[in-house]
Formats: structure tokens, sequence, C-alpha cells
């Protein structure tokens, strides 16, 4: 029952729902700053990771990021031709 009545009491004095929404807007914010924070590091960790399987001449790595840096180029060949042909059509 104190629940409900403190639902109540913010929901209907626009100051304190004003000052509740304020504080879930910085609680949302300050878990997103760290979660992307945190997505970051682990970016980083896996890009040093690969690039020290690169450098230690690991041959599976280094197939795979040849493979990836050629369908990569292909990629923008492909993009750049459809834009192309795309402004053509125009």
């Amino acid at each position: 029952m104190i629940e409900n009545s403190i639902y109540n009491t913010i929901i209907n004095n626009p100051i304190y729902l004003c000052v509740v929404v304020v504080l879930a807007i910085l609680l949302i914010y300050s878990a997103l700053k760290k979660f992307i924070k945190l997505l970051v590091l682990v970016l980083v960790g896996i890009i040093l990771y690969i690039g020290f399987l690169y450098f230690t001449d690991d041959k599976q790595t280094v197939e795979d990021v040849n493979k990836m840096i050629n369908s990569m180029e292909n990629g923008k060949d492909i993009i750049q031709d459809k834009i192309k042909n795309k402004l053509d059509e125009e």
C-alpha cells in the first residue's frame, strides 16, 4: 500500500515527476556510458590479440586477415560500381 501511495504522489506532483525522470535519464546515461567503455576495451583487446597473432606468423590468422582485407576491397569496388550505376540512371 505504501508503494502505491508513493507512485501516486510522484505521478500527481509534476515536480516529483520531473525529478524522477531526470534521475532515470542519468541512470540510463551512466549505464550506457559504462557499457560503451567496456565495449571499446574489448574491441581494443581483440584487435591487439589479432595483431599479435598476425605478427607472430600464425598461418591461419594471416590467411583469415588477408581474406578479410581482400573481401573489403572487393566490396568497396562493388559498392562504388552500384553507386555509379545509380547515378548514371538518374
